[in-house]
């Protein structure tokens, strides 16, 4: 009976919990268990079996890896993966915040090809009506194995060209793009909907605080360190004059717990280039994290709940937290116990988040109350 509880359980937080109606933001640690040579396969419900999903990844401060990151597909597994572009080991403990799309955004993937090479064969032309002629929306983009299998190990930036009145993608480097290399371009307006978007720029002063970053202070992201976001580096951006600079380094997102404020770094520990600017993307205004689940057998039932939810698992929870779906933390206890029940009877109808730890291991669920 325990077994039906929790597959039924899985299941609607598959169905309900996991709907893409929303864009959702979580991070993906690389684990012993997880990797497989350059890979990292993710376990999220929403993208298990679905090759059509469309993402964005940043690194996140876990190991330094100064690895360019890629996306694929394994239909044999029936998961994505993050790979290391050079196709080297992937390192234990690398962090990834990884953007879903849901109604919010929009993907895109475009391929490079002979047709849509620009003025040089490092950059590659966008043409998508949603974006041509306007230099101002917020674009971040992922190197994606699907569906050519082109390995494409080179850091990118976007440059809009505003004689042609197109969007470019290029090489930081300056290098040929390979053909038939893909893309995923997200592509998000100002201010749709309860998305954070804004420009970032790697001034000297904001470069001042540690060696290899630049902080970023922004009033939804300050204070707030589960947050996360994904970002990529624009050249020449409109309003900042001095920000056509090349930036050819990996990079990844730290949060400074002194100045509780998020950092964008260099993977290879080398200083920020100023005047860099960045996109930087967040799918809601208050962030929450949703995590892959490391937690072994936990089931939440019933779900959805009206009043009293049980939580079974393996491990015994240590500390758990709930929050609601502007990211506010309306319930935390530490059971220590294997088996519990929680009265959830004056929480509002809605959905939930539920965040669990136990010992090294956390899961994050999402749960609907009646």
């Amino acid at each position: 009976m325990k077994k039906l509880l929790f597959f039924m359980s899985f299941l609607l937080l598959a169905t309900i919990g996991y709907s893409q109606t929303d864009d959702t933001m979580f991070i993906h640690v690389t684990t012993a268990a997880n990797i497989s040579n350059a890979a990292s396969y993710i376990d999220h419900p929403v993208l298990n079996a679905n090759p059509n999903a469309k993402l964005a990844v940043s690194h996140r401060l876990g190991t330094y890896n100064d690895k360019i990151t890629g996306l694929w597909y394994n239909s044999g597994n029936q998961r994505w993966a993050v790979f290391n572009e050079d196709a080297s080991p992937m390192l234990v403990n690398s962090q990834y915040n990884i953007y879903i799309k849901g109604s919010i955004a929009n993907v895109i993937v475009h391929i490079a090809s002979a047709a849509n090479q620009g003025s040089s064969p490092s950059y590659t032309v966008l043409d998508e009506a949603s974006i041509n002629g306007n230099p101002n929306p917020f674009l971040v983009l992922s190197s994606s194995w699907n569906p050519n299998g082109v390995y494409n190990n080179y850091n990118y930036g976007f440059w809009y060209d505003s004689s042609a009145n197109r969007w470019n993608i290029y090489t930081e480097d300056g290098t040929a793009i390979p053909t038939d290399a893909a893309f995923m371009v997200l592509i998000q307006p100002y201010e749709q909907g309860t998305t954070i978007v804004f420009r970032h720029e790697a001034t000297p002063a904001s470069n001042g605080y540690v060696s290899n970053g630049t902080m970023i202070d922004h009033p939804l992201l300050n204070n707030k360190p589960n947050a996360s976001f994904v970002f990529t580096h624009y050249w020449s951006a409109p309003g900042y004059p001095s920000s056509g600079v090349t930036v050819d380094k990996t990079m990844g997102t730290w949060y400074h717990p002194t100045h509780n404020k998020w950092i964008i770094y260099t993977e290879d520990v080398t200083p920020m280039v100023d005047n860099a600017v960045f996109n930087i993307v967040a799918p809601t205004a208050n962030t929450t994290s949703v995590e892959e689940n490391t937690l072994i057998d936990v089931s939440l039932y019933p779900n959805p709940v009206e009043d009293i939810l049980t939580i079974t698992s393996q491990e015994e929870i240590t500390e758990l937290s709930i929050f609601n779906h502007l990211g506010q933390e309306v319930k935390i206890m530490e059971p220590s116990q294997s088996s519990f029940e929680i009265d959830l009877s004056d929480l509002s109808t809605g959905i939930y988040i539920v965040k669990m730890k136990a010992a090294e291991l956390r899961g994050t669920y999402k749960l609907m109350k009646q």
